[in-house]
């Protein structure tokens, strides 16, 4: 299935019982597109590719309420991020993730004390910018065999306060800041000299010996 898009909500599944189901989904969208879970709603993508414009702070995929979730299995999302919130859940199976300022947030709610959690199987997340994955309260991430790279960014994972959790099972975490270009500059040229007795400069030094 082929989808083109604005900014917005593309595609939600909003109250219990009720579900979206993508598959094989070929998606190009604008800055701010995001695809939805919310008040206990479930939205599955699979074997699919998500490609949103740069520039948008709420572009991805969002869940948001206790019982909400989303599960992604075998997708490519470049451009946007994963904004789990108040209770919701996300399953990310071999997902392959690029995104600018950070791969994910999960911010969980203090007053129910319910946590917003992440179950990574498989997968990379690249991310320019920001931390890798930021925990923040009541956020909790358990992750197996993932890979998650951050470039010129602050950490690979920020955990908030004692109540946020994470676990890594055969996972790496790359850190790296880009080299600094340096100006190559050509060696510089012998100064010329004069032979003695020859009015004629010489360019060659050993013409100088």
């Amino acid at each position: 299935m082929a989808m083109t898009g604005g900014v917005g909500t593309l595609a939600g599944a909003s109250g219990k019982g009720s579900e979206v189901h993508l598959d094989t989904l070929q998606m190009n969208a604008d800055s701010g597109a995001r695809l939805r879970a919310e008040s206990a709603g479930l939205l599955t993508i699979r074997n699919s590719r998500i490609t949103l414009a740069p520039g948008g702070i709420l572009a991805g995929i969002a869940v948001d309420g206790a019982g909400s979730r989303a599960e992604l299995y075998d997708t490519y999302l470049d451009g946007g991020w994963f904004d789990i919130g108040s209770g919701g859940s996300v399953l990310l199976e071999n997902v392959e993730a690029h995104s600018v300022g950070g791969s994910m947030r999960l911010l969980g709610s203090s007053i129910s004390k319910t946590y917003s959690s992440a179950v990574i199987n498989g997968g990379r997340f690249y991310t320019v910018g920001g931390y890798g994955v930021n925990i923040n309260n009541w956020g909790q991430l358990t992750a197996r065999d993932a890979a998650f790279d951050v470039r010129d960014g602050f950490s690979g994972f920020w955990l908030a306060s004692d109540e946020s959790r994470l676990q890594l099972t055969d996972s790496t975490i790359d850190t790296w800041t880009t080299p600094t270009a340096t100006a190559w500059r050509s060696p510089a040229a012998s100064p010329p000299c004069r032979v003695a007795g020859s009015p004629h400069t010489a360019m060659r030094p050993t013409a100088c010996a």
